[in-house]
């Protein structure tokens, strides 16, 4: 099997995990403990952060090959079951753009980290086919780049990656509704949903911008209608947003997602005539 090596996103979300994660706060006296239990009693240095210093011991031990065993370490170290399978799902998430994931043994009952076995449902043709951008106010060059968006979150949802999956048919969501926001400017400005007058087009976020046109009738879809994840998508760049809501993914939620999203993109091609 080939070494576990992740790059520093992967380990700054396993640094978040392993401090504030579901087992709980770790102090750096707790951190120094749980490292030295795995032979790595590296002291911290005076004034240093607990994700500074947990950055360092993380940066060595994969250094030394021994990621797996402190994965390993890191679940059986909470004593409520539950607690165990919540870390279980935070640190397969993490491991699962890498090929991995962390799951039990069916013979010996043992965690273990493993090569990612996917199984996701085959999605319907009538929820990945490329809408028609090309009835949309875009450019031939914006309509070539969001087919090609399109046909990469196909791939991503074909691969199980659920989390990539969502937030790129929120980009291409957000992208369409600028550029109809720009087509239809003065009324998305007289929209009582419209954020501060002041604020130009482009700094809208996603959740405005379906309010806005939803409100003034463009699309059917309401804000309330997508998932969180697609309505903020932005803040799930950050660590510690994707580690809170792993749990909530699912397949289910992705398909209806695409039904959504396209559901909304045909909307604007009838408002845009």
């Amino acid at each position: 099997m080939k070494p576990l090596i992740l790059r520093s996103k992967a380990i700054r979300q396993l640094v978040h995990l392993i401090i504030d994660g579901p087992a709980g706060y770790r102090g750096l006296m707790a951190l120094d403990t749980f490292f030295h239990h795995l032979g790595y009693p590296i002291k911290f240095i005076q004034a240093e952060s607990r994700i500074k210093y947990s950055t360092r011991v993380l940066m060595q031990v994969q250094q030394d090959g021994q990621l797996s065993r402190l994965l390993l370490e890191l679940v059986q170290s909470s004593s409520s079951e539950q607690v165990q399978r919540q870390v279980q799902a935070a640190i397969s998430e993490i491991l699962f753009p890498y090929g991995f994931t962390l799951g039990r043994d069916t013979e010996t009952a043992a965690f273990r980290v493993a090569p990612t076995a996917v199984a996701v449902p085959p999605p319907t043709p009538q929820e990945l086919s490329v809408p028609s951008f090309q009835r949309l106010p875009l450019s031939e060059e914006e309509v070539a780049l969001l087919e090609d968006r399109w046909n990469e979150a196909v791939a991503l949802h074909h691969a199980g990656a659920l989390r990539m999956t969502l937030l790129a048919l929120s980009l291409i969501l957000e992208h369409v509704l600028l550029a109809s926001v720009h087509l239809f400017s003065e009324q998305a400005r007289s929209s009582r949903l419209a954020p501060h007058f002041s604020l130009p087009f482009r700094d809208w976020k996603l959740d405005a911008l379906l309010d806005v046109a939803a409100d003034k009738g463009w699309i059917r879809l309401k804000k309330d209608d997508l998932p969180h994840r697609v309505r903020y998508y932005r803040e799930y760049l950050s660590a510690a947003k994707e580690l809170r809501e792993a749990p909530l993914l699912n397949v289910n939620l992705v398909n209806q997602t695409w039904q959504q999203v396209k559901r909304a993109i045909e909307d604007f091609q009838v408002a845009s005539r």
